[in-house]
């Protein structure tokens, strides 16, 4: 039996901001049963507190998992692989989870100090409540309704549905609302930004950064490989025990549905076509073991010098992530010339000289060319009209091209003080 909720006058509504404070307190003691309170004395279901009910309906469909990993072994279960963008909202997940049912949601980014392995309970401190509250409200509605698709049609659905901010807070709701259990299959953030700032050294964080700005994919071995070896492994335990419920009986599907980000989602098919060896399996599970080792940070015991380097890496590695994440949040505070350094390096490294300075002079010269509407090589598109009337009598835009040559070596030049303030040019200089 529940416990009735706190007492309020007769017909007095609490307000949805101070029912929102409270439950982000009962969140952090880890009691939902306390949240469940406060929504029901707030006069309101927690659909009505968190999202938008008066969406219209949701045309989404289920969507098709990326990968379908098969199992590895006798007696283990599939895994689905769903690749998603962590800025957009993938609304289909939501309808496949949904349908299918499964045993198993296995999340890459869960919960921020998870360990792999570890079950997302939406009662205990730090799970995300208002989602375990909506889980609750649309899981009692399930009965009521002879299909997935008619229960996913219904209002409440219909609201979180469009009210969700991310694939992954929705594929939790979907997961609890049907029973799945939650598990997540990545590292803690802080070990993989701790192996980052100890294990690149600041030429190697500024080669990542110059991939940023030639393709907007910097490959750092820390934030793929490792973690890719650590979430398939993760997986393909799942994979196991998934399929030794499903034996035992599970109510669910043995089908295991595992949501990471896009760039995961190749490499760990790769790695998982290598699990049908038992070498190989074993070979990757201890490369995942190794990469859970958190490193030890420099102190404020250690040598200036290194603390300045410290607050470079930070400043880096901010510089790189950004803006989809901030390393230095997660890892130990800096102080003194280390914090300037930070500061310093991510002023530097943020701004549009340093990312031009990154460029060679024939990237320089395509993104000049490009500015003044010519098309590299011998045979210069079409020019517009602003760059006719800088050229008259120039047809073949030959003008265009020799004065982009000479921006081109001007601004070169002027990018020299950036290019110096590089690794392997200079110590980190306040």
């Amino acid at each position: 039996p529940t416990r009735p909720p706190p007492p309020r006058r007769s017909g007095a509504r609490l307000d949805p901001f101070i029912v929102a404070q409270a439950v982000e307190c009962c969140e952090a003691l880890g009691s939902f049963e306390l949240a469940s309170d406060w929504v029901r004395a707030s006069g309101r279901s927690a659909v009505e507190l968190f999202c938008e009910v008066d969406a219209g309906r949701d045309s989404a469909t289920p969507s098709a998992p990326s990968a379908v990993l098969e199992p590895c072994e006798a007696g283990t279960a599939t895994v689905h692989l769903y690749g998603v963008r962590h800025s957009e909202c993938d609304r289909g997940l939501a309808h496949a989870i949904v349908h299918a049912s499964p045993a198993i949601v296995a999340l890459e980014g869960g919960a921020e100090d998870a360990l792999p392995g570890t079950m997302l309970d939406r009662a205990k401190a730090g799970s995300p409540m208002r989602l375990g509250l909506l889980a609750q409200q649309l899981a009692t509605t399930r009965a009521d309704h002879p299909t997935p698709s008619d229960w996913l049609d219904s209002r409440d659905w219909r609201a979180v549905l469009r009210s969700a901010a991310s694939s992954e807070s929705l594929a939790i709701v979907a997961a609890w609302a049907v029973g799945a259990r939650i598990v997540a299959i990545d590292r803690p953030l802080h070990v993989t930004w701790a192996r980052c700032a100890a294990g690149h050294n600041l030429r190697e964080l500024d080669s990542l950064y110059s991939q940023k700005v030639r393709t907007g994919r910097p490959h750092s071995r820390y934030v793929l490989d490792e973690r890719d070896a650590i979430m398939c492994t993760s997986l393909c335990t799942l994979a196991l025990h998934s399929g030794v419920r499903a034996r035992a009986g599970s109510g669910n599907s043995a089908a295991v549905f595992a949501i990471v980000g896009a760039a995961h989602v190749e490499p760990i098919t790769e790695l998982w076509r290598e699990l049908c060896a038992p070498a190989a399996r074993e070979r990757l599970a201890l490369a995942a073991s190794a990469a859970m080792h958190e490193p030890t940070m420099p102190s404020d015991r250690s040598a200036p010098d290194a603390l300045i380097e410290l607050g470079a890496r930070y400043g880096l590695l901010d510089a790189i992530y950004a803006p989809s994440a901030r390393p230095s949040r997660h890892l130990p505070p800096l102080s003194g010339a280390a914090a300037e350094a930070h500061r310093c390096t991510l002023e530097r490294y943020s701004s549009a000289d340093m990312q031009l300075a990154m460029l060679s002079r024939e990237e320089l010269l395509a993104h000049v060319l490009r500015d003044l509407g010519a098309r590299v090589g011998n045979h210069p598109e079409p020019l517009p009209a602003f760059a006719r009337m800088h050229a008259p009598g120039e047809k073949d835009g030959s003008d265009i091209e020799a004065r982009a040559h000479a921006l081109t070596e001007a601004v070169w030049e002027s990018l020299e003080p950036m290019r110096q303030a590089r690794p392997g040019q200079f110590a980190p200089r306040l």
